[in-house]
């Protein structure tokens, strides 16, 4: 997915594995999140990446704090991967 990156004109690339939910899971996700940060509700569903990288150009290691701290850290990253997560699964429904 291509993830906005403040102060640059062109996007992060950021791979994520993340934990598949039938709808009926992803109704009670969505309902549960209500009240909870960006952070804490995709952390649930987010288990790994690939992509961010420190400033020193080496790969930053997965972990739900280093999730936290992304997707807290950039306004426009929790909607973004969010939906990236919804239309994974539309999509896959339709390639099925």
């Amino acid at each position: 997915m291509l993830l906005t990156v403040p102060g640059e004109e062109q996007p992060g690339k950021l791979e994520l594995t993340v934990r598949w939910k039938s709808r009926e899971e992803r109704v009670k996700w969505i309902e549960s999140a209500q009240g909870r940060t960006d952070a804490d509700a995709l952390a649930e569903v987010v288990t790994d990446w690939g992509g961010p990288v420190d400033e020193a150009g080496q790969p930053v290691p997965f972990s739900v704090e280093a999730f936290k701290q992304l997707v807290n850290g950039y306004d426009q990253a929790g909607k973004e991967i969010l939906e990236a997560y919804l239309r994974g699964h539309i999509e896959g429904r339709r390639k099925n």
